[in-house]
């Protein structure tokens, strides 16, 4: 999904007549701010919904730390620790972690993290299967209406965005209907 798109809803939304492409200074200034405003709602999706996953190496010294640093991107949690498919117990300390029973190995750390800052409206978001453009825009239109005093306002988008969050976040399994016999 674009980032493009996405404020074009946001302003459609909170009706603001802007033109993403236009060189105005004033302009750039107002998709400047629904830009960030847009990295904002997007760090609460990854973090609050839809966790972006991701799997790594990490080397642990003798001593059965590994500092995350190490970490490819910058880690929201860590979801497990697994050498050759089996758990590792560890702890988590705030720049490292510990594993007692791993030590001078590799092990593989699958953690949710936080995605890089969108830097331009031509960012493309990732990792989002559930969340529509529309679902997105609310958040950024809730955030640009708290940011600008519209509160009513931006009570009501933020309600949206979050109810269209939670519904999207729901597990939908298959649903069994007990079988029945007619009766004579």
């Amino acid at each position: 999904m674009l980032i493009k798109n996405v404020l074009k809803k946001t302003a459609a939304i909170v009706g603001l007549d802007i033109d993403l492409d236009a060189e105005n200074a004033a302009l750039q200034k107002e998709v400047a701010s629904l830009l960030e405003y847009a990295d904002i709602v997007y760090n609460e999706i990854v973090a609050d919904y839809f966790p972006l996953l991701c799997e790594e190496e990490l080397y642990f010294d003798p001593t059965g730390c590994a500092e995350l640093s190490g970490l490819g991107k910058n880690p929201l949690h860590i979801v497990s620790l697994r050498s050759g498919g089996a758990n590792i117990k560890y702890t988590l300390f705030p720049s490292r972690i510990f594993a007692s029973d791993a030590k001078n190995v590799f092990l593989t750390v699958r953690y949710a993290y936080i995605p890089d800052r969108l830097t331009g409206i031509d960012d493309e978001v990732a990792g989002l299967l559930n969340v529509t453009e529309r679902m997105f825009a609310l958040g950024v239109a809730a955030e640009y209406c708290l940011a600008n005093g519209m509160l009513n306002e931006s009570l009501l988008y933020d309600r949206r965005f979050k109810d269209a969050m939670q519904s999207a976040a729901r597990k939908r399994g298959e649903i069994k209907i007990k079988r029945r016999r007619w009766i004579k």
